[in-house]
């Protein structure tokens, strides 16, 4: 026997509105092809995945447009090649001419190795964490030792070894950029 099962689905329309604008360097250039992606309306914070469903891209102009977002005050991530990632201040849907400027990221960089043998640590996962609202950043290093994260907006960063049994015999692992 097939059971029949009677599902109601219940639809909620939101008012959406566009934001547009346009994205810059710090000489006033404008950046071709960055990526723009809403991370955050009020309170509620989306998941990578979800953002960039609505993500969009400035074109060679620099100019962009999010064609409909659900009303209310957004925080934008903006990243583009070459540049630090830009999270927002609070824009409001329905806002033309939103300028975002992004500058050159500065770098952290440096080397681990064996507390015991002093030879390089190859293939050692470290998580870079800034407080992003994207979260955090990982890289290994190489077979030297040797780590880079590139890129970074000026804050304070915690750089801690990705495998949890593993630590620094240096207690310091806060750097400010």
């Amino acid at each position: 026997t097939v059971k029949q099962l009677d599902i109601a689905v219940a639809v909620t329309l939101l008012r959406s509105e566009p934001l547009s604008g346009v994205t810059l360097d710090s000489q006033n250039r404008p950046i071709d092809n960055a990526l723009l992606l809403p991370i955050q309306c009020g309170e509620e914070k989306l998941g990578r995945s979800i953002a960039e469903s609505f993500s969009v891209r400035s074109g060679a102009d620099g100019r962009f447009q999010f064609p409909r977002l659900n009303e209310g005050r957004w925080r934008i991530l903006v990243e583009a090649t070459g540049f630090a990632p830009l999270v927002s201040s609070r824009v409001d849907t329905g806002a033309q001419g939103v300028v975002f400027i992004l500058t050159k990221g500065s770098s952290i960089d440096g080397y681990c190795m064996d507390a015991d043998s002093h030879s390089p640590a190859e293939g050692m996962g470290l998580t870079l964490d800034g407080g992003l609202l994207v979260g955090s950043v990982r890289t290994i290093t190489d077979g030297a030792g040797k780590f880079r994260f590139d890129n970074l907006p000026p804050r304070s960063y915690r750089i801690y070894p990705t495998d949890k049994q593993l630590v620094f015999s240096d207690s310091e692992d806060t750097i400010a950029l």
